[in-house]
């Protein structure tokens, strides 16, 4: 089985504002994979939000929760 990553986001366009979250689905973890992460995360650095954090996520291929 190959390891799968995928990038989440937490954001808030204004300080007191309502909270947004995004992720992606699953992906096999591969460096193009990581290239798109990479790139994900510099459009996060590049949001005007008020708050922002992201993270990604690791897991061990196929143990999707049924």
């Amino acid at each position: 089985m190959s390891n799968e990553v995928r990038f989440c986001l937490e954001y808030r366009f204004a300080e007191g504002g309502p909270a947004h979250a995004v992720q992606t689905a699953w992906m096999v973890d591969s460096p193009a994979t990581r290239a798109q992460i990479e790139e994900m995360i510099a459009n996060a650095r590049a949001m005007n939000a008020a708050q922002a954090k992201w993270w990604v996520e690791e897991r061990q291929g196929g143990d999707a929760p049924r």
